[in-house]
């Protein structure tokens, strides 16, 4: 029996490992199914193949120069990759294992407070398996896992005054957008609550502050020509940025009531926190990590972002979890003081209570990293996934094309896609029935279908399966 424990516990301690590869072979596996968005995936996969050919960040996918919709120069760190082999998988990857470095100071940080290695693999994997994680990793890619992946370095360095390292990874996370500003401000709030960071919070909040009137202000309304930023989102507090701060200044009730309705933002923050059995509370100071991005979530009136799917929720999982481990800490020594319940005990039921937690919560709701069995089989069962390849493989290099949504991802690599197939005029056009479909509804896709079929303009050059393959006639 003790060589059977002792067995399980080497496995548990690689579970770290296990939830990392299982969502790289789904990552890999539900592209290569053709299940991947050509909206943010083909979008980024065009945007870097620019930059690997020196070029601006254009994107036919949204017309123009990308950084004039967001500032991200942390995509510059995937061109060279994309000289050696210029594959949307590199992105996937890339993502995937930038987030998974932040489970290393997440561990760290578990072990050194909790004083135990079962505790701090408790968090890690609580981390790794955070929903807003699950959803953002399932969304294919963007730039807000990789914000998750350097967080929990920037709080590491620090708690241990490792200065230098610190500004690094406060300015990796500001270079993947322009909203990590408002998370560097909280991060620079929590180092004053510390009497011997306070300077360099002080000086975090001027970056944060610095970098969102640059980059938002500045930057982006002077790349898109339009004298504006197109992602503001925040109408029930004003109609701009200036005019949102200071109405939330004069009237507390307008931000309570936009805080919590529609109701659905009441859920979706409870749900947030139920992850980690509601322990970030007992952590106030930690908490002060968690308001700035539960504001820049839950003050929003956009769906998406106020929701808990795609990437909307990624980046405040390293937090919520930071806050959490802080929170066993706390609740432990209240338990010890007043209970008599032996401090170390409590840490490692509460820890492993997470863990259960998490593991119960990906199982009930059937989250995205248990499709990855499912992703493998369909691969080798699906003949059509082949029939799309052959069909990619005939269209060249250098000719524009037209393809649905989740075909449209394995062709970006141009510089022209288009996934409207309403709207013809590209060199080549691919249909593949069951494979997307957007911008259009079940009742208008054959109708396109067989208006391009009798188009004049165009010719079938493949055909197998639901697989067509149009050239437009020179």
């Amino acid at each position: 029996m003790r060589k059977f424990l002792a067995i399980l516990k080497k496995l548990f301690f690689l579970t770290p490992f296990l939830i990392v590869l299982i969502y790289l072979i789904r990552g890999i596996f539900k592209h290569e199914d053709f299940l991947t968005y050509t909206q943010d995936l083909g979008l980024f996969d065009q945007v870097v193949w620019h930059l690997s050919h020196f070029q601006a960040p254009m994107s036919s996918i949204h017309p123009g120069n990308f950084f004039g919709e967001h500032f991200m120069p942390i995509l510059y760190i995937f061109v060279p990759f994309y000289w050696i082999m210029a594959d949307p998988k590199i992105l996937i990857i890339g993502e995937i294992l930038i987030f998974a470095i932040g489970a290393i100071p997440i561990y760290l940080i578990a072990k050194e407070k909790l004083n135990s290695r079962f505790a701090a693999v408790c968090f890690a994997d609580a981390f790794l398996l955070f929903i807003g994680a699950q959803h953002a990793l399932n969304y294919a890619f963007h730039t807000d896992a990789l914000i998750a992946g350097f967080l929990p370095w920037i709080i590491y360095f620090l708690l241990h005054s490792r200065h230098r390292l610190y500004l690094l990874f406060i300015i990796l996370m500001l270079f993947c957008k322009e909203n990590a500003s408002i998370y560097a401000i909280g991060i620079g709030i929590f180092a004053l609550t510390f009497r011997q960071y306070r300077r360099i919070g002080f000086w975090t909040i001027i970056l944060g502050g610095s970098w969102f009137y640059l980059t938002v202000m500045l930057l982006i309304p002077a790349i898109n020509g339009g004298g504006h930023y197109n992602f503001f989102r925040y109408t029930g507090l004003g109609k701009d940025w200036g005019d949102a701060i200071l109405n939330s200044i004069k009237d507390p009730i307008r931000v309570f009531n936009v805080l919590t309705n529609p109701h659905e933002k009441v859920k979706n923050m409870i749900f947030l926190f139920a992850g980690v059995g509601f322990l970030s509370i007992f952590s106030p100071r930690y908490m002060v990590l968690v308001l700035p991005m539960l504001a820049e979530k839950f003050l929003s009136d956009y769906f998406f972002l106020y929701g808990l799917i795609a990437h909307y929720s990624v980046a405040i999982g390293p937090v919520i979890i930071l806050s959490a481990i802080q929170g066993v800490k706390n609740l432990s020594g209240i338990l010890q003081n007043n209970f008599l319940l032996e401090q170390r005990t409590a840490m490692i039921f509460f820890s492993g209570g997470i863990i259960l937690f998490t593991f119960g919560l990906t199982a009930y709701y059937r989250l995205p990293i248990l499709e990855a069995p499912d992703l493998i089989r369909k691969y080798f069962k699906i003949a059509e996934i082949k029939n799309i390849d052959e069909a990619i493989r005939l269209v060249p290099q250098d000719a524009s094309v037209t393809a649905t949504g989740f075909i449209a991802s394995h062709l970006a690599r141009r510089e022209k896609i288009n996934q409207d197939i309403g709207r013809l005029g590209s060199d080549y056009v691919l249909l593949a029935d069951g494979f997307g479909i957007w911008p259009y509804d079940i009742k208008e896709y054959p109708m396109i279908k067989n208006n391009l079929i009798q188009n004049n303009e165009y010719f079938i050059k493949f055909q197998k399966g639901n697989t067509i393959l149009f050239e437009r006639k020179r």
